[in-house]
Formats: C-alpha cells, structure tokens, sequence
C-alpha cells in the first residue's frame, strides 16, 4: 500500500489524538511541573545542560530526593529545548507533549498496519491508543513527558529492527538507528529496559523449530543487552546510589500487593473509569485479604481468556506478552512515591491493547458479512466517541494545581503530599487562612515532613504571625538542616524583623551556593529593606545572571534605581519586569502605571511610590514526606 493510501487513517488517528487531549495546550504547569521545570535553574544556566546529563532526574540544583533514585537526562534536556523556545509559557511545552501522543499514536499504527492486512483495523487499534482516556496523565501533565518519550523511542526502535529483517538493504544502519534509540528510550525512562524481550519474543513467537527461534531471539536480543549493560554501568556511575524505598513489603505482601495491582491495572485498560491522578489504595499484607483474593479471581479469568485467544493467533500472544512485559517494571513498590500504581504506568503497556484491538477487529472482518462489517465498525465508532469524551473530561483535572489537588483531597484524604500541595494552590490565590488548614493537615498525617513545614512557615508569614512563622522555620530544620529554602525563609523573616545577623546568614548561604539565583534575590531584598540599594541592586543583577527569568530581580532594580532618580534605567528595568511576571498583582500595577508615566517626556509629576519587590513566597514541590513511622527524616 502506498503512503498515499495510508493519509485517510493517519489523518483519522491524529483528528482522535487533539480531540482526546487538545484541551491540555490551554493548560498551566501542575505538580511536578514545577520543581523539574519552573524552579529548575539548570534549564536556564549556562552550563547546566552538561550538569543535567550528569544529575539524577530528581537531584536538579539543590534539591535531592533519595526515594526517587531516576537517571532520565532526555527529558530534561527536552524541557530545556522548551524553555529556551517558549520561556516559561506552559502552551509550549503542552505542545511538545501533544505532538510526542502524536507521534507513538502514528507509530502504534505503523506497528499495527504491519502486523494486519486489514488497514481499518490497524486505524481502529490506534484510534483506541490515541483516546484511552488511562493516556491523559501522560498527556495532560508536562511531567509525564517521560512516558511519551519512552513509548515513542521504543516503538521507533521495534519498527526499525523489525525493518531489518524484512529488507537486506540497509539492514546495517536500521540496526544501528535501532538500538540508538533503544539507548535514548533508556535515557527517557527505566521502563525501556522491557524492549529487548519484545523484541526476543516478536522473533520467538513466529513459525518454526523451537530450538532456530530460540537462537534467532537470543540473537537478536544480544546487542540491545549490551546497550543495557552499558546504560546500567552510566546510571550507576551519575547517580552513585540506589533509593530507599518509601515503604517495604515482605515477599507475602508484595505478591498480594501485586496480584492487586496487576488487576486494577487491567480494569483500568478495559474499562477506565474511576481514573485517579493519585490512587490511594493502601500496599496489601495477606493473601486472604478478601480484595486480593476478588483481584485474583479476575486475574485468573483474563489470563484465561487471553491465553485462549494466544493459542489462537500469534499476534494475539505477542499483543498480551507486551502488556504482561511491561507491566513487570512498576511492580517495584516503593520506589516510585507512595502509590501503588498510575495511570502513567500504562502508556507502554496499552500500546499491547492496541494491537490486540487490531487484531480483533481483523479476525471480526474476516468471517463477518460487509453489512455486519459496517454495524461493527458504527459500534466501534460508537466507542471511540465515548473514550474522547471521558479523555476530555479526565484532562480538565488537569488545568492547574487548585482544580487537582482540590479533588484529590477528597479521593486521597489520608495523602500528607495531597494536602501539602493543596496548600501551596491555595497559597498561590492568595487564600492563606485555608492554605494554613492544609499545611496543618499534612504534617498531622507525616510530622517529619519539612517541606510542609516550611510552607506553612510562608504562610503564616503573609498573615503577618511572625512568631508562629519563625517556629516552624526552625521545625522545618530541625527535620531537614540542609533544606535550602527553610534557611532562606527563614533569614528572610528575621531581615524583614531588622536581626542584625540575618543578611550574614544570607550571604553565607550565597558563598555556599554561588550559583543559587533564589539565594541572591533573598540576599538582594535584605539589603535593600535594611538600608544598602547599590549592593542590593548589585546582587539581584547577579541573580538575574544566573537565572534570566527571574523577573522579580528586574523589579528590584527598577525600584533601585527610580528612588536613585535613574529614570531611565527605571524605565528599562521595570520594562524587563513587566515582560516575564506572569501575575496581575499590585506589583504589575505599579510598575506599568510608572512606566506609562515616566516614558513620555515631560509627563512625570509625581510618581506613586512603588512597593516593596515580590518576594518568592515557599517553594513549589511534591516532594514526598518523610513519616517518621516508615523512615527517619533527613
């Protein structure tokens, strides 16, 4: 078949991918978004892309998350490539997510097509890709880039060693493209390590003696374990340790943790509904638990009907070993937060579905009369529509930090994390009495997490409960002593409150962290409310070196130099400021309102005074808490 012939379902399949998840580009950043990407300084340091092939994907610029031990170096050098397109506007980088969906959905196609002869199934498989509503946290969530790059890479690799085989010409650099991108796809994340299998079992599951497949497997399994042994050497070597694991399970209770897993995640494929950002089933401890023991039940029946199908059709069988082989990753409980399970979990694995799908709708098509084809193919259609429209309504979650956090609140009340970042969106609208209520929620649920009283530290700030503030500063180092923000919050207070020693403390933390543009700020607004505007201008013109986007610098200048009376120079600082601070807040106002005045000549007569620089209130995170019960606080 040529290309042309192929335009009609590749337009399809595309039209079915923006309709499910087009409505993420008008979203913001959410959750993590913000640590890897907004507070991520090295995106923006010259230098700091070399520092983020050589850091862990969660040790980026101070921060260090030992339960989260991830060497994924693609995808932050993609949100780098984001960044120095786009800035800071979310838009951008939902975009290169949505084009990512894109581009495994047309792959999931190729990959389908392939293997059917029937072309509308293979659109139908990846139709059925391109609006599983299980994709949207991928899609939606800038930060589940990780799985999109994976799935994508991987698929390219299959399809062009699989090319190799069918064409002699060429086979050498299709074999080498492949296993480039194999080493890419491990870059992106773990859950690549699963492709050599793939490929092991694609060749052992064709026609022939037992013992020529299993060489012909191992063969071609051979260079792709070599790609992982060295990619295995690399990780180690970067991350220089493993992660501790947020919570331990006996073998029992991993196996009945599992056997649960294992079957919420084949409802969720099957039937996705009750989708959750964040499950909150807790890890399970016996096998007699009556939910594990439903869950195998289940299990069973779906292992029967597909090991029925498998004996049937070998592309059945290779269907369900993809999704079975993927799957095993994410059975290391503990080591990815404290859920269970994802819905990110099952980009990779769904691509299994797809072609299980397509082979299903094949075999329909073979038996089936044209007139029963075409009701078929209306109820296939049918279904598709139902999936976007649950895909579109689990992407509104997605829009920002209030809209998700407010609804895991009620899905996952027991979650110190959940709570502790409904207060950071509550601090962000400026509702800190709530945020307060929050904060204090999360460190009843884990009173070893620091970061929750840091933040609750913030906010009692801004409500002016200085004292309050000051003591959960000093709680929040008691817990974590290296935690940057907590030493920074902290000065911060006690230089607003006129302490002699607190601009010491500041720059002793700058001497430490040179490179630290949050640091120099804190530094600069010290100096300034206690009376020294050349150094504080001097400091905050350091900081902006560090870190361009700092918008809240330029302010600081401006403000600098208006009351120097360099009007120009006011003029182009808080023209800067104006440019890169996203909020409608007092400080816009005062700024545009003096700019408006002071650009035409002869206009100035007296200029309202401009009020203090923003400060950068707690640090965004989702890092997760330390109960003092599963591990002792760092």
């Amino acid at each position: 078949m040529s290309g042309r012939a192929h335009r009609p379902a590749l337009v399809a399949v595309a039209v079915v991918a923006l309709l499910a998840c087009g409505g993420s580009l008008y979203h913001g950043f959410v959750w993590d978004d913000r640590p890897l990407i907004v507070e991520n300084r090295q995106l923006r340091e010259s230098g700091g892309l070399a520092s983020l092939l050589t850091s862990g994907f969660w040790q980026s610029g101070d921060h260090h998350d030992r339960f989260r031990a991830f060497y994924r170096p693609l995808v932050s050098l993609s949100y780098a490539l984001d960044t120095a397109v786009w800035g800071c506007l979310p838009a951008g980088f939902h975009l290169t997510n949505l084009l990512l969906h894109l581009a495994a959905t047309l792959l999931v196609y190729a990959l389908a097509r392939r293997r059917e002869q029937w072309p509308a199934a293979a659109a139908l498989g990846a139709a059925l890709f391109a609006a599983h509503p299980v994709h949207v946290e991928s899609v939606a969530w800038i930060s589940g880039r990780t799985d999109l790059l994976c799935a994508v890479l991987c698929l390219a690799a299959f399809l062009l060693d699989r090319a190799g085989v069918r064409r002699a010409s060429g086979a050498g650099g299709r074999r080498a493209a492949a296993l480039a991108c194999f080493f890419l796809a491990l870059m992106a994340k773990e859950m690549a390590v699963t492709l050599p299998l793939l490929l092991g079992l694609d060749r052992f599951l064709r026609p022939g003696r037992r013992s020529v497949r299993l060489r012909i497997a191992a063969r071609t399994m051979a260079p792709y374990l070599v790609i992982l042994g060295c990619w295995l050497v690399l990780r180690r070597v970067v991350l220089g340790f493993e992660a501790d694991p947020i919570f331990h399970l006996d073998p029992i209770g991993w196996l009945a943790t599992a056997i649960f897993v294992l079957a919420r995640d084949a409802t969720l494929l099957l039937l996705p509904i009750g989708l959750d950002p964040h499950y909150p089933y807790p890890p399970r401890t016996t096998l007699l638990d009556p939910v594990v023991v439903l869950s195998a039940v289940l299990l069973a029946i779906i292992v029967t009907a597909g090991v029925a199908a498998a004996r049937g059709s070998r592309r059945a069988a290779f269907a369900l070993a993809w999704i079975a082989v993927t799957l095993v990753p994410v059975l290391r409980f503990g080591s990815f937060g404290d859920v269970l399970l994802a819905d990110r979990f099952l980009y990779l694995p769904s691509v299994g579905l797809a072609l299980l799908a397509a082979r299903a709708v094949s075999a329909f098509a073979a038996v089936a009369s044209p007139r029963l084809r075409r009701a078929g193919l209306a109820a296939a259609v049918s279904v598709l529509g139902g999936l976007i429209l649950l895909a579109g309504r689990q992407t509104t979650l997605w829009r920002d930090d209030l809209t998700l956090f407010t609804r895991l609140a009620r899905t996952s009340p027991g979650s110190a994390m959940v709570h502790s970042n409904l207060g950071l969106a509550l601090y962000d609208a400026g509702e800190y009495d709530r945020a307060v209520v929050e904060y204090h929620t999360a460190i009843d649920l884990a009173p070893g997490f620091a970061l929750a009283h840091n933040n609750l530290a913030a906010a009692l700030d801004r409500q002016g409960r200085f004292a309050e503030a000051e003591r959960h500063y000093r709680a929040a180092l008691r817990l974590a002593p290296r935690q940057l923000e907590s030493q920074i919050n902290l000065a911060n207070l006690r230089a607003r409150q006129g302490q002699a020693d607190a601009i010491d403390v500041l720059r002793a933390i700058v001497r430490d962290k040179p490179g630290h543009a949050r640091a120099r700020y804190s530094l600069a607004d010290a100096l300034l409310s206690n009376g020294h505007p050349d150094e504080a201008a001097a400091e905050a013109a350091e900081a902006l070196r560090r870190d361009p986007s700092m918008a809240e610098a330029w302010y600081l200048i401006g403000r600098v130099r208006y009351e120097q009376g360099r009007r120009d120079e006011a003029v182009q600082a808080l023209g800067a400021f104006l440019a890169g601070w996203p909020a409608d807040d007092a400080h816009r106002r005062a700024a545009a309102d003096l700019v408006a005045r002071l650009t035409p000549p002869g206009s100035v007569r007296q200029p309202p005074d401009l009020p203090q620089p923003p400060d950068l209130g707690p640090p965004r995170t989702s890092a997760q808490p330390v109960p003092a019960a599963v591990a002792p606080p760092r």
